[in-house]
């Protein structure tokens, strides 16, 4: 997967699918799968919340790893709390394995979004 730049180059990405593993509405606090990047460096996110009940919260964090092994993943940065249905998209700098960490607040969440993009 890429795109020809508008110098003629070829730029070369992965796509990234960082959705909750149930693939729809998060209702408790869970990781994505863990996707291995290899050499790329860079990710470009977007969290789109299409859906959020009312008083509901979720906190999106990018964890990376160098070895993918439990005790070394660190926190790569975070979303702004979603509250309400809304995007952002953010650049992360990355190691070789990435995640996403999902971490709801409220009594009867149900927010429904997606995290996807592309490496390089």
């Amino acid at each position: 997967m890429g795109y020809k730049k508008a110098n003629g180059i070829f730029a070369d990405v992965e796509a990234i699918n960082l959705n909750p593993l149930e693939g729809a509405a998060v209702t408790k606090d869970g990781y994505s799968a863990v996707l291995e990047l290899g050499d790329r460096g860079e990710a470009r996110l977007t969290l789109a919340a299409t859906s959020v009940s009312s008083a509901d919260t979720l906190d999106v964090t990018i964890q990376t790893s160098p070895d993918g092994s439990d005790d070394s993943w660190y926190t790569a940065g975070t979303f702004s709390q979603v509250t309400e249905a809304g995007s952002e998209r953010k650049v992360f700098l990355l190691d070789r394995f990435v995640r996403a960490h999902f971490d709801v607040g409220g009594s009867a969440v149900s927010i429904a979004c997606t995290l996807l993009g592309e490496a390089a």
